[in-house]
């Protein structure tokens, strides 16, 4: 049977294993004049704590990718208009600042149209609410 472990799990794991690793680092990087000088024999084990802490890291990143299929994944090729009510206020400043942000930040995403800004902020909102209320995973169609 395999146990797939989800996403808050994930998560730890990879912050305990980054928090080993940053410390593995200090340790490395210790003044090599002071009392608590690292040994050869020392250095060597810990890089290859390092390797394997790193391994890990990039295993769970791997499975955390996987698990997050979701909001931010969902495309299409096709565009469809649908009409929603807005604050008249919250509309105008809206637009207004993807105006302005679009002349002097065109890269980034969401400065290209009111469209595209709706767009990132929909794909976002959904996926925190994927993590917070379905493990990280996608909701599955209403029938």
């Amino acid at each position: 049977m395999t146990v797939t472990p989800d996403v808050h799990s994930l998560g730890f794991l990879v912050m305990l294993a980054a928090r080993e690793l940053r410390d593995v680092v200090d340790v490395l990087d210790h003044d090599p004049d002071g009392a608590e000088a690292v040994t050869n024999a020392e250095a060597v084990a810990l890089a290859e704590r390092v390797y394997e802490l790193t391994a890990v890291v990039t295993r769970l990143e791997a499975h955390l990718g996987k698990v997050f299929d979701g909001a931010r994944h969902q495309r299409s090729n096709s565009k469809r208009q649908r009409g929603i009510n807005w604050d008249s206020a919250l509309l105008e400043y809206a637009g207004e600042s993807v105006a302005r942000l679009k002349r002097s930040h065109p890269a980034e995403p969401g400065t290209a149209s009111l469209a595209a800004l709706v767009d990132v902020a929909v794909r976002d909102k959904l996926t925190e609410f994927e993590v917070k209320y379905n493990n990280g995973r996608q909701f599955p169609p209403l029938v």
